[in-house]
Protein backbone atom coordinates (compact mmCIF):
# COMPACT_ATOMS: atom_id res chain seq x y z
CA UNK A 1 0.00 0.00 0.00
CA UNK A 2 2.74 2.49 0.70
CA UNK A 3 4.62 1.55 -2.43
CA UNK A 4 1.50 2.33 -4.47
CA UNK A 5 0.96 5.86 -2.43
CA UNK A 6 4.39 6.54 -3.66
CA UNK A 7 3.71 5.94 -7.20
CA UNK A 8 0.47 8.27 -7.23
CA UNK A 9 2.85 11.06 -5.58
CA UNK A 10 5.53 10.47 -8.36
CA UNK A 11 3.14 10.28 -10.82
CA UNK A 12 1.13 13.62 -9.93
CA UNK A 13 4.47 15.43 -9.38
CA UNK A 14 5.59 14.48 -12.59
CA UNK A 15 2.31 15.94 -14.10
CA UNK A 16 2.69 19.15 -12.01
CA UNK A 17 6.32 19.55 -13.52
CA UNK A 18 4.94 18.91 -17.20
CA UNK A 19 2.62 21.92 -16.70
CA UNK A 20 4.59 24.08 -15.24
CA UNK A 21 6.35 26.11 -18.47
CA UNK A 22 2.75 25.67 -19.71
CA UNK A 23 1.93 28.34 -16.79
CA UNK A 24 5.30 30.49 -17.08
CA UNK A 25 4.05 31.27 -20.48
CA UNK A 26 0.78 32.50 -19.43
CA UNK A 27 2.13 34.33 -16.65
CA UNK A 28 5.29 35.76 -19.07
CA UNK A 29 2.63 36.37 -21.16
CA UNK A 30 0.40 38.31 -19.06
CA UNK A 31 3.13 40.83 -17.94
CA UNK A 32 4.70 41.77 -20.91
CA UNK A 33 1.79 42.78 -22.84
CA UNK A 34 0.97 46.34 -22.93
CA UNK A 35 -1.24 49.01 -24.43
CA UNK A 36 -0.36 52.94 -24.77
CA UNK A 37 -3.73 55.15 -24.10
CA UNK A 38 -3.67 58.15 -26.71
CA UNK A 39 -4.71 61.55 -25.49
CA UNK A 40 -5.64 62.60 -21.92
CA UNK A 41 -6.01 65.42 -20.02
CA UNK A 42 -3.35 66.59 -17.26
CA UNK A 43 -4.56 67.50 -14.08
CA UNK A 44 -2.77 69.76 -11.19
CA UNK A 45 -2.73 68.06 -7.81
CA UNK A 46 -2.68 70.50 -5.00
CA UNK A 47 -2.18 74.74 -4.72
CA UNK A 48 1.34 77.14 -4.05
CA UNK A 49 1.62 79.44 -1.47
CA UNK A 50 4.57 81.51 -0.55
CA UNK A 51 5.86 82.94 2.68
CA UNK A 52 7.40 86.29 2.88
CA UNK A 53 8.60 86.26 6.69
CA UNK A 54 10.47 89.70 7.66
CA UNK A 55 12.30 90.43 10.55
CA UNK A 56 12.62 93.55 11.81
CA UNK A 57 15.98 94.43 13.92
CA UNK A 58 14.00 93.50 17.20
CA UNK A 59 13.69 90.24 15.82
CA UNK A 60 10.15 90.96 15.11
CA UNK A 61 8.18 89.05 11.83
CA UNK A 62 5.67 90.21 9.56
CA UNK A 63 4.42 86.98 7.68
CA UNK A 64 2.38 87.51 4.68
CA UNK A 65 1.24 84.44 2.56
CA UNK A 66 0.25 84.76 -1.54
CA UNK A 67 -1.46 82.49 -3.45
CA UNK A 68 1.13 81.93 -6.63
CA UNK A 69 -1.52 78.66 -7.81
CA UNK A 70 -4.29 78.84 -10.60
CA UNK A 71 -7.02 78.12 -7.55
CA UNK A 72 -8.89 79.82 -4.82
CA UNK A 73 -7.39 78.69 -1.37
CA UNK A 74 -7.99 79.44 2.33
CA UNK A 75 -5.02 79.31 4.59
CA UNK A 76 -3.91 78.97 8.70
CA UNK A 77 -0.21 79.50 10.35
CA UNK A 78 1.00 78.14 13.26
CA UNK A 79 3.49 80.40 15.43
CA UNK A 80 5.95 78.53 16.91
CA UNK A 81 7.85 79.44 20.44
CA UNK A 82 7.75 79.93 23.91
CA UNK A 83 4.65 82.29 24.76
CA UNK A 84 6.35 83.98 27.33
CA UNK A 85 8.69 85.71 24.63
CA UNK A 86 5.80 86.60 22.01
CA UNK A 87 2.88 88.70 22.05
CA UNK A 88 -0.23 87.57 20.81
CA UNK A 89 -0.04 87.43 16.65
CA UNK A 90 -2.04 89.86 15.27
CA UNK A 91 -3.45 91.52 12.20
CA UNK A 92 -6.28 92.69 9.72
CA UNK A 93 -8.37 89.57 9.22
CA UNK A 94 -6.59 87.48 10.90
CA UNK A 95 -8.55 85.40 13.78
CA UNK A 96 -6.97 83.07 16.46
CA UNK A 97 -9.03 79.82 15.91
CA UNK A 98 -8.51 78.41 19.13
CA UNK A 99 -6.22 74.97 18.00
CA UNK A 100 -3.13 76.42 17.73
CA UNK A 101 -3.75 78.07 14.26
CA UNK A 102 -4.45 81.66 13.10
CA UNK A 103 -7.01 81.87 10.18
CA UNK A 104 -6.78 84.62 7.81
CA UNK A 105 -10.52 85.27 7.28
CA UNK A 106 -11.08 85.83 3.32
CA UNK A 107 -10.38 83.13 0.17
CA UNK A 108 -7.40 84.18 -1.43
CA UNK A 109 -7.69 84.45 -5.20
CA UNK A 110 -5.07 83.42 -7.03
CA UNK A 111 -2.56 86.31 -7.42
CA UNK A 112 -3.52 87.80 -4.17
CA UNK A 113 -2.21 88.27 -0.62
CA UNK A 114 -3.12 88.58 2.43
CA UNK A 115 -2.78 91.35 5.11
CA UNK A 116 0.36 91.39 7.63
CA UNK A 117 0.63 89.03 10.58
CA UNK A 118 2.28 90.21 13.36
CA UNK A 119 4.37 88.03 15.48
CA UNK A 120 6.57 90.55 18.45
CA UNK A 121 8.74 89.71 20.57
CA UNK A 122 8.11 91.01 24.09
CA UNK A 123 10.66 93.10 24.74
CA UNK A 124 11.07 92.77 28.83
CA UNK A 125 11.23 89.08 28.54
CA UNK A 126 13.94 88.20 25.82
CA UNK A 127 16.45 85.58 27.00
CA UNK A 128 20.31 86.16 26.13
CA UNK A 129 20.54 83.78 23.72
CA UNK A 130 19.28 83.17 19.70
CA UNK A 131 15.58 83.37 19.76
CA UNK A 132 13.67 81.67 16.95
CA UNK A 133 10.51 81.81 15.75
CA UNK A 134 8.96 79.43 13.21
CA UNK A 135 5.93 79.93 11.01
CA UNK A 136 4.05 77.00 9.63
CA UNK A 137 1.45 77.90 6.45
CA UNK A 138 -1.06 75.56 5.67
CA UNK A 139 -3.25 76.02 2.25
CA UNK A 140 -6.74 74.11 1.14
CA UNK A 141 -8.75 74.35 -1.85
CA UNK A 142 -11.94 76.19 -1.57
CA UNK A 143 -14.72 74.48 -1.90
CA UNK A 144 -17.86 75.07 -1.54
CA UNK A 145 -21.20 74.48 0.70
CA UNK A 146 -24.19 75.83 -1.33
CA UNK A 147 -23.22 79.53 -1.13
CA UNK A 148 -21.11 79.58 1.63
CA UNK A 149 -16.90 78.12 1.63
CA UNK A 150 -16.92 74.75 3.15
CA UNK A 151 -14.58 74.32 6.13
CA UNK A 152 -11.96 71.84 5.15
CA UNK A 153 -11.40 68.95 7.11
CA UNK A 154 -9.63 69.54 10.93
CA UNK A 155 -10.02 72.95 10.63
CA UNK A 156 -11.42 74.92 13.56
CA UNK A 157 -12.21 78.41 11.44
CA UNK A 158 -15.36 78.48 9.56
CA UNK A 159 -16.33 81.76 9.41
CA UNK A 160 -15.33 82.18 5.47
Amino acid sequence: MMKRNKRYLLIAFLSLLLLLPYGAHLTGAYFSDRDEAKGGNSIKLGQTVTIKEEIDSEGNKDITLNNTGDTPVVVRVAVFANAAYIEEPAGENWVNGGDGYYYYKKVLAPGESTSVLEVNLKKENIPNYHFEIVIIEEAERVTYNGDSVARPDGWAYIGY
